[in-house]
């Protein structure tokens, strides 16, 4: 009995008819195939059944077709060309042949209710399991088939068709972990869809990550961690962060909570005082009381009195419930930034249920179109088009002639909504100034805004600084007569008594904003 296996043979019966000593050692034998059931076989069966078969490997003229197919596609199966272009793919998964003469496998593919098949480039190793089909169409339902070619080229037949609706890219994009906030910047963990060309981070007032409510805090997108954030915030703030995909949808984001504190008054060019001014603007179910902004009671809601009688028996001394409702405040009013390039904040103090302020230009931009105290626009009445309201959650960016629009609310409710507070400030950014070969009369010289470099334009001067060159006048310091930002700072040169002298190629510094 022998057992060769490249030749297929296990333990198969052979009978020696000839042997003889090896030139090697051991014997050279010449066998010839053997059963015995040669001799008990009924004729009939001779001329078609070999007892002794010469091999048990498989016929490479017969190749079996793929039993089943798994499809899958989604985010892991895209693919990402060098230009950038991402394009959905169908696996297309098979059992491992067993055949061992299966060399590549075919896939065809089709869209359900087509005629035509369509082929793909075939996978040059069927024993890898699996191939994919692309571009395929995201939404779209398939119809696939795959069959086996062995080495001599002989093609099983197409195995059973299987079909598929395409994932693609309408799959959202993995969730963002990770997200951390110092009062800078937020970090947070990419994720490694392929889809994903960049992410967003908005902000919204409290601890509630609400992704629909928050505000973008950057135009585009951003493409890396951390993000230093454009616009400084203010208060209890939640950050969120989401990817986003090439189709504009988002992946669930995460979130992390910072109090961003208050931000500090510095080159302070114009500030307004609501309350000061008697609340000006759109008042709803509200009333001024000792200067504050409270909500009126709802006289249509007493819910524990019936005819006169307490529904609720309340203690003679302390009322368990007072029975009083009121109504939702509303206030919206209108600012416009004297200048343009600086910050808007708001600052204010509310109490009561679910509190909210929120801003949105109002696109007014010539003359004084809506003027404090004498309102065109009430309720929902504005004569064009509005932006969105966004949740306040920091400096503004203002622009000049821009008017801001701001609300404030407070919920409907057994607790009474007041305005106690409420204005906002225009902070400029500290510019500098500096003029060079000045020269400086006697009686002084004034340094004209916008002569100098940069040529700038003053609110404020803060600071005036010399710097004295020999010249033969005997100037050896400056002095201010004045800090005059429209006409620009008066200034003159001293000798070393402090008496005012003409000088000639001075350089001065000027300091504000």
């Amino acid at each position: 009995r022998l057992s060769i296996g490249k030749m297929g043979w296990a333990y198969k019966l052979f009978r020696i008819v000839k042997w003889d000593f090896s030139f090697f050692g051991g014997p050279d034998l010449v066998l010839e195939e053997y059963a015995g059931s040669i001799y008990t076989m009924p004729l009939s069966e001779i001329t078609t059944v070999d007892p002794a078969p010469d091999t048990n490997l498989p016929s490479p003229f017969h190749v079996a077709a793929p039993a089943s197919l798994a499809l899958t596609s989604g985010t892991d199966e895209l693919l990402r060309l060098g230009d950038g272009t991402v394009i959905s793919r169908i696996r297309v998964g098979w059992p491992t042949p067993v055949d061992a003469y299966v060399r590549r496998a075919e896939i065809r593919h089709r869209i359900v209710g087509a005629a035509a098949w369509e082929a793909t480039t075939p996978v040059p190793d069927a024993s890898t399991g699996y191939g994919h089909v692309s571009p395929v169409v995201d939404g779209e339902q398939y119809e696939l088939q795959v069959r086996f070619e062995n080495g001599i080229g002989v093609r099983s037949d197409w195995s059973e068709s299987f079909t598929h609706v395409v994932v693609g890219k309408t799959a959202l994009p993995s969730t963002v972990t990770g997200v951390a906030v110092t009062q800078e910047m937020a970090f947070f963990r990419k994720v490694t869809d392929i889809d994903v060309p960049g992410y967003e981070v908005r902000a919204i007032p409290g601890a509630a990550a609400i992704w629909s409510l928050g505000v973008a805090v950057h135009a585009g997108v951003v493409t890396d961690s951390p993000y230093v954030f454009r616009q400084r915030l203010t208060g209890v703030q939640t950050i969120m962060v989401a990817a986003i995909d090439s189709g504009g949808r988002y992946g669930l984001p995460g979130h992390a909570t910072l109090d961003f504190g208050v931000i500090d008054p510095y080159n302070v060019a114009q500030t307004y005082d609501f309350k000061a001014a008697g609340f000006p603007g759109d008042v709803t179910n509200a009333t001024i009381s000792g200067g504050n902004l409270v909500a009126d009671l709802d006289p249509a809601a007493d819910y524990w009195s019936i005819g006169g009688e307490d529904y609720w028996t309340r203690d003679a001394v302390a009322d368990f419930w007072s029975g009083d409702s009121y109504l939702a405040l509303g206030y919206v009013a209108r600012v416009r930034p004297s200048y343009t390039g600086g910050e808007l904040i708001i600052d204010s103090t509310m109490a009561g249920a679910r509190l909210s302020l929120d801003w949105r230009a109002d696109g007014a931009t010539v003359g004084d179109f809506w003027a404090l105290g004498d309102d065109f626009w009430a309720g929902a009445d504005f004569f064009g088009a509005m932006p969105e309201w966004r949740p306040y959650i920091g400096a503004i960016a203002s622009v000049a002639d821009q008017g801001i629009l701001i609300r404030a609310a407070i919920d409907a409710g057994p607790i009474q909504g007041v305005i106690s507070a409420l204005s906002f400030r225009l902070q400029m950014p500290a510019t500098q100034q500096v003029f060079t070969n000045v020269t400086v009369a006697a009686g002084g010289t004034r340094l004209a805004p916008g002569a100098g470099s940069p040529a700038v334009g003053w609110i404020a001067v803060e600071e005036v600084n010399f710097t004295i060159y020999a010249d033969g006048s005997g100037a050896t310091s400056g002095r201010v007569v004045d800090f005059d930002p429209v006409l620009g700072p008066l200034v003159q040169t001293l000798n070393a008594v402090g008496a005012a002298v003409e000088s000639t190629g001075q350089s001065v510094r000027v300091s504000g904003f």
